[in-house]
């Protein structure tokens, strides 16, 4: 995490491409590599104003790849870790709008 976030801030590399290799990591079918790859999102979405205009545009499949809130939606395993990705999504999420809500709110 630490040499992603100095890539960014040093702006060796552009926040879309970021995200873009997050999300495809997001993607992958085994349910450990969404929790890094959730939590290496969590952390740019608080520190990049670019990566939550991203996240945003994409909320919907990020839902879906950590919550499968649709019956078509199923989470990779380990099914041991299923739960822990929901949780950990969940939590962001909420923290998320609370983020987004106090922004729009000072505007």
């Amino acid at each position: 995490m630490k040499e992603v976030k100095s890539l960014c801030k040093k702006g060796l590399v552009p926040m879309p491409d970021v995200f873009d290799l997050v999300m495809k990591h997001l993607q992958t079918e085994h349910c450990q590599v969404r929790i890094s790859s959730f939590q290496i999102l969590d952390e740019l979405f608080h520190r990049s104003h670019a990566i939550r205009e991203l996240t945003l545009e994409k909320l919907k499949t990020i839902v879906s790849l950590t919550l499968a809130l649709e019956l078509s939606d199923n989470l990779p395993p380990p099914r041991k870790f299923q739960a822990i990705l929901k949780k950990t999504a969940i939590k962001a999420i909420d923290t998320w709008n609370d983020k987004i809500w106090c922004t729009l709110q000072q505007n």
